[in-house]
């Protein structure tokens, strides 16, 4: 069973970042194999699979946390930012096959125009907010991905991102999560066009690599409205300018505060 969602989660970052996500109004998601953990999304069978996972990564811990504050920002110096728990833009459509989309899409992270791009798909199925589970089993660190059964074959995306080793449990993280997989093009006035497409993506998966390695989405206005913004400890007063500037300028409405935190 998954735990309860926090109302607030808490993000550390740059000021350059921040100063991105203000202006406009998006997080920035990277794929597992750019981040701290060297070993993220490595699977016993295809490799380093989680190239095709793609995560914000927060905490959901109140109070400030110095090694989060070193290893996340620059010198100490950059922001904690805190949002709502759900705080990204929805979109409800129909897909339409000319625009290489189908099926009804309720509440999508992305609007329809951004699901399949040139050569590669978003899949908003999978988009999920999920606790970090801290394991020493490496069945799950490395899970196998691969799946092959007499009613056909499968890639297991959703074992990916999901399990941190025991190391890294002071983060307490939760992460945003969701797919992007290679695609190549299907003639969409095909009959059978929603299984072709499929099929092809599953042939891209092995034989492509993706030509991007982060993806933006939207903050909602009234999340947006209630960010609230810590700067870290060891800032200076040209920070303090910066980051009220900032503030000023792209979300008045934002809390900010200094840190409470006295470090040399």
């Amino acid at each position: 069973m998954e735990p309860a969602t926090p109302d607030f989660l808490y993000h550390y970052t740059s000021i350059n970042n921040f100063a991105l996500i203000l202006k406009n109004r998006t997080i920035r998601f990277s794929c597992l194999e750019n981040l701290n953990d060297l070993t993220e999304g490595e699977t016993s069978d295809l490799g380093r699979f989680g190239r095709y996972v793609f995560v914000s990564c927060w905490t959901e811990t109140p109070d400030e946390h110095i090694p989060l504050w070193n290893m996340y920002t620059p010198s100490m110096a950059g922001v904690r930012i805190k949002l709502p728990s759900d705080p990204f833009e929805r979109y409800e459509f129909i897909g339409d096959k000319s625009k290489g989309t189908f099926g009804y899409y309720p509440n999508s992270i992305v609007p329809e125009e951004e699901i399949i791009a040139k050569n590669y798909m978003v899949y908003p199925a999978s988009f999920k907010l999920h606790k970090v589970e801290y394991t020493d089993d490496g069945t799950l660190l490395k899970p196998t991905v691969y799946k092959k059964t007499s009613r056909g074959e499968s890639f297991q995306l959703a074992l990916l991102g999901k399990h941190k080793p025991k190391e890294w449990l002071f983060e307490q993280e939760w992460r945003y999560l969701f797919w992007i997989v290679p695609s190549i093009p299907v003639d969409p006035s095909d009959k059978h066009y929603s299984k072709r497409h499929l099929r092809a993506v599953r042939s891209a998966i092995n034989a492509k690599e993706l030509p991007i390695n982060q993806f933006f989405l939207k903050i909602n206005d009234k999340a947006f409205e209630q960010m609230e913004v810590i700067l870290g400890p060891k800032h200076t007063e040209g920070d303090i300018i910066m980051v009220d500037a900032l503030i000023r300028t792209y979300n008045p409405k934002a809390g900010f505060e200094l840190s409470t935190l006295k470090i040399k």
